[in-house]
């Protein structure tokens, strides 16, 4: 590389650059070396890494290089012997992970328990932003890094200009932002019938767990073996058809839940 304008009129630049004057801005530091400041070097390249690594809020700042002519090391500042500066802009956005509480999978149809979500804190954060689908609704204030939701119990298919089916949430750092997302996928419900056979002539009542919202209707097979005396809601008694000794009843159970996927 050669030094603008260091030739005569018309001619290409005859300075050769020998040494490099690199500027590390503060909260940065020369990788492995750990020098800081201003950096000499004969290499026209360079590695560097945040001061403190740990911290994600390391700010960015610009890397400036200009080149020094053989024999005017220690006399930097004298015009012509070294090049103009150029400055590298360095920008650092920290990653950061939006979680659901442990062992949570999704929202379940038709239940609504609230749900905590969070977001890697960020010391340089001033705000958070959360954003959810259409049907939920806010239990704590949005501001911070985390936020406790109510589902709606039924998925938003987006025709109503919602949120389709995520949690967003976008931290504000000093006029920038970072942003990230939580996939929801719906849950249907885990269904349990409870009650043991044989059934008798004197019945026996079986129920299940179904959510609220739901509606049940019971069978029960074999149909000649076996009568659903009652069975409107989430319970039925169930008493032999005939006078048999006993009967193992198996259910053809159907279970409506309203826009269970």
């Amino acid at each position: 590389m050669y030094i603008k304008n260091t030739g005569l009129p018309g001619q290409p630049p005859q300075t050769e650059v020998e040494r490099y004057e690199w500027i590390i801005p503060v909260g940065w530091r020369i990788t492995g070396t750990h020098e800081t400041g201003s950096y000499l070097t004969p290499l026209n390249t360079i590695q560097i890494e945040p001061s403190n690594p740990g911290n994600i809020c390391s700010a960015g700042g610009g890397v400036k290089v200009r080149g020094i002519a053989s024999g005017q090391i220690r006399c930097i500042g004298i015009s012509p012997s070294i090049s103009n500066q150029s400055t590298i802009t360095l920008t650092r956005t920290p990653a950061i992970s939006l979680l659901p509480p442990t062992g949570y999978v999704g929202p379940t149809c038709n239940l609504v328990t609230p749900v905590t979500f969070a977001v890697t804190p960020l010391s340089c954060a001033s705000s958070y932003s959360w954003s959810h689908p259409s049907g939920w609704s806010r239990q704590t204030s949005t501001s911070t890094n985390y936020v406790t939701l109510t589902p709606g119990g039924t998925p938003d298919d987006g025709t109503d200009g919602g949120n389709e089916e995520k949690i967003k949430v976008t931290a504000d750092i000093g006029g920038c932002s970072v942003n990230t997302s939580y996939q929801l996928t719906y849950q249907n419900p885990t269904i349990l019938i409870s009650g043991t056979g044989p059934v008798c002539t004197s019945g026996k009542t079986f129920s299940v767990n179904a959510p609220s919202g739901s509606t049940t209707q019971w069978e029960a097979s074999p149909g000649d073996l076996l009568l659903v005396s009652s069975g409107s809601g989430n319970s039925a008694f169930l008493e032999a058809a005939i006078q048999v000794p006993e009967a193992i009843p198996q259910f053809l159970f159907q279970l409506r839940i309203p826009h269970v996927i």
